[in-house]
């Protein structure tokens, strides 16, 4: 990192060349400096990881993190309702018969017309 100060950091607009030497610099994303607690032992080993590959530590840490966000947005399989239908699909419906109160005598243990709602007023 150099410790030249930025067209920005000096009060004036980097512009182009600005935007070019942080994307040289930093990816064309960016790069946030930060602190985070890690267990010995993964840090020991990331560390090995980074040295007997020739990566610097950051890119090691940094490819572990994309393997992890990657792994979550793999799509699992849609979840299907099992077909526990009855009777002929063709055949006649066999509620046809029924009138709304009946069947909701049925369902809910008591007459329709005390399940009504009654809506707020505006």
């Amino acid at each position: 990192m150099r410790d030249v100060p930025s067209e920005r950091q000096r009060g004036g607009d980097p512009g182009l060349d600005g935007w070019l030497a942080h994307t040289r610099e930093y990816g064309e994303y960016g790069r946030m400096k930060t602190t985070i607690d890690i267990q010995d032992h993964l840090l020991a080993g990331a560390k090995r990881h980074a040295k007997k590959t020739g990566r610097p530590l950051r890119a090691v840490v940094e490819d572990g993190l994309r393997m992890v966000l990657d792994a979550s947005r793999t799509p699992t399989r849609a979840y299907r309702l099992p077909d526990l239908s009855t009777g002929d699909p063709c055949g006649e419906d066999p509620l046809e018969a029924y009138s709304w109160q009946d069947l909701s005598e049925v369902v809910y243990g008591r007459p329709a017309r005390q399940m009504s709602v009654v809506l707020p007023l505006r």
